[in-house]
């Protein structure tokens, strides 16, 4: 199994998403190393996480 990913949720069950255009998901080469490492990507055949691990990034990192 693996993690899809981690965000808060409100009380209602809802959750805050796509919260800061200004802060972009930043595709660095440690990041990205750790990423491929702890959080692979089983759907994808290439096992390149990027456009998924950037969209998680997008719509629930900026909340952070």
């Amino acid at each position: 199994f693996t993690i899809h990913g981690f965000w808060p949720n409100y009380n209602d069950g809802s959750y805050p998403s796509n919260c800061d255009s200004d802060n972009p998901y930043d595709e660095s080469k440690d990041l990205i190393s750790r990423l491929q490492a702890d959080w692979p990507t089983l759907a994808c055949p290439s096992g390149n996480g990027s456009k998924f691990w950037a969209h998680e990034w997008n719509k629930h990192g900026t909340c952070s």
